[in-house]
């Protein structure tokens, strides 16, 4: 009898339980990573530092200061910049959302890059 009573409750209230569970788990990942979201106290690691942070570094800074760069002067003597938008991401719209909006929020560009992953991942997993 009470597991009938169970399923009915789960019945009634299913989308008020995964909304429910939707936001602790947002709101347990944005504890987790507080340091690097909103300190700047950490960043993500490996390739992230070496191939990740640089190339949007260059992107964010030309995007914010209102230039779309098509070219890369800093690699090989200069090279053609777009392949690497793509490679990495940088033309999806949550990255181009969070430069936009982020701008308003902070200078530091390694937390707009944590950010811009994390928003990355969050909406691939929506």
């Amino acid at each position: 009898m009470k597991s009938r009573d169970f399923q009915n409750y789960v019945k009634k209230y299913s989308t008020t339980i995964e909304i429910t569970a939707g936001i602790s788990g947002i709101a347990f990942l944005v504890y987790t990573f507080r340091k690097m979201l909103f300190l700047g106290e950490t960043t993500l690691r490996h390739d992230h530092l070496y191939w990740g942070y640089p190339v949007f570094q260059f992107f964010a800074d030309n995007l914010i200061n209102g230039h779309f760069p098509l070219w890369n002067p800093f690699t090989h003597s200069g090279e053609p910049f777009y392949p690497i938008l793509i490679h990495l991401r940088l033309l999806e719209p949550v990255t181009l959302l969070t430069i936009y909006l982020g701008k308003f929020f902070t200078s530091d560009l390694v937390t707009l890059y944590n950010w811009a992953h994390f928003m990355q991942n969050l909406v691939m997993v929506l």
